[in-house]
């Protein structure tokens, strides 16, 4: 009678065991956004991600959306099929990009070894480097001066 009941403790635990392995978790992106000026991480930003199985942007993609924490990085689902091209984008007022944001980053650079985008705008470098998975870029808070300029081109 013993064995009847490990054995039906066996199976549930395999039964469960492989419902969760069927489940899986979904691949992430890690996009980090530090300061371009200081390095120091960029928190509460809003990133989005736009994947494309094309390296050509589209603007019927929808993009995938979150909040930068503490440390200035954000966690983003990668959608199955896995797609071969990302764009990050920056979604937060007066926030200056300072990266190629039309560049589109290939999801086989992301996943083998991560991408630093290259700093457009100021000194600081990636510290970290980047991890597999990984995309660090840069920004920061506009100016006084970079929003009046930028007032000024829509009149």
């Amino acid at each position: 009678m013993r064995t009847k009941i490990c054995i039906r403790e066996l199976l549930a635990f395999l039964f469960f065991a492989l419902t969760l392995v069927g489940q899986g978790t979904a691949a992430q992106l890690k996009v980090v956004v530090l300061d371009s000026k200081t390095g120091k991480p960029l928190q509460r930003k809003n990133v989005c991600v736009s994947f494309t199985t094309t390296p050509r942007y589209s603007t019927n993609i929808t993009p995938v959306c979150n909040h930068t924490g503490a440390d200035g990085s954000t966690a983003l689902d990668i959608p199955q099929p896995p797609p071969a091209w990302a764009y990050v984008a920056l979604r937060t007022n007066d926030l200056l990009p300072c990266f190629a944001t039309g560049h589109p980053f290939s999801m086989d650079e992301l996943a083998a070894t991560g991408v630093t985008a290259p700093n457009t705008c100021g000194l600081a470098a990636a510290i970290p480097p980047t991890r597999a998975g990984e995309v660090v870029v840069f920004a920061h808070q506009m100016t006084f001066s970079e929003v009046f300029r930028a007032i000024w081109k829509e009149l």
